[in-house]
Parts: C-alpha cells; structure tokens; sequence
C-alpha cells in the first residue's frame, strides 16, 4: 500500500490518494482533506 499526500495549503495537505494494489474492491481511491477529515472524491 502507497499513501500519497498532496496540495499543501499553509500547514495541510488537501489531498490523498491511496494506492492499495491488492486491494480485490478498488486499488486506487482518492480523497479531499478538510478540516472534519477525508472525502472521497471517486
């Protein structure tokens, strides 16, 4: 598994995407960073 963050805004990362090749559901998820934490975005 891969986490990788991305988008720095001042002290925080906006983003996360997350790598998980055996994964059988879905290998790669990405996510938007916000203060009440992560959203999926796909």
């Amino acid at each position: 598994m891969t986490v990788t963050v991305g988008g720095l805004a001042g002290v925080r990362y906006t983003t996360m995407r997350v790598d998980a090749p055996q994964s059988a559901d879905d290998p790669v998820r990405s996510y938007s960073l916000d203060t009440l934490g992560p959203t999926r975005r796909n």
